[in-house]
């Protein structure tokens, strides 16, 4: 995607939380999924840990960092990088992910490889379905062993 092209989610990221609450039809609802979501991820990521100081973490389609931001209060001693197109969506992650090693990019060209875990969650439905074998294998290209989920 070129540079100066907008996505569907620039129009909206800064108003995403309400859009989602709106829709859901419960405050705070979007948290709650998020919550419930790092209940089954903070296992696969404690597992990856074995004997390395970080887990490395790939947020692929972060948004604005919903999930990122509940790996982050769950989760101890890992490295997030999160994804998106949204070049807006990437301005509205909160400051308080952006500390140490962690990244939040619209450029697939600054991910590294290597990552413990990859997490793709409501992501897939907005990627053309020609276009998905190629994202996934570009993020599976990534892992170091680990985890894609």
């Amino acid at each position: 995607m070129k540079t100066t092209e907008r996505t569907q989610f620039d129009f909206i990221a800064e108003d995403y939380d309400s859009i989602v609450e709106e829709a859901i039809g419960i405050k705070g609802g979007h948290n709650y999924y998020e919550q419930y979501k790092v209940q089954y991820l903070k296992p696969l990521i404690d597992k990856q840990r074995n004997d390395r100081q970080y887990v490395k973490v790939l947020d692929y389609g972060c948004g604005v960092g919903l999930l990122s931001n509940e790996i982050m209060k769950a989760c101890n001693k890992i490295i997030i990088h999160g994804f998106d197109v949204s070049s807006e969506s990437i301005k509205s992650v909160p400051d308080r992910l952006r500390v140490e090693k962690n990244l939040f990019t619209s450029n697939l060209g600054d991910l590294e490889k290597g990552y413990d875990v990859a997490i793709l969650s409501v992501v897939l439905h907005h990627v053309l379905p020609q276009d998905r074998k190629e994202v996934m294998k570009n993020i599976y290209s990534r892992l170091r062993g680990g985890v894609f989920w």
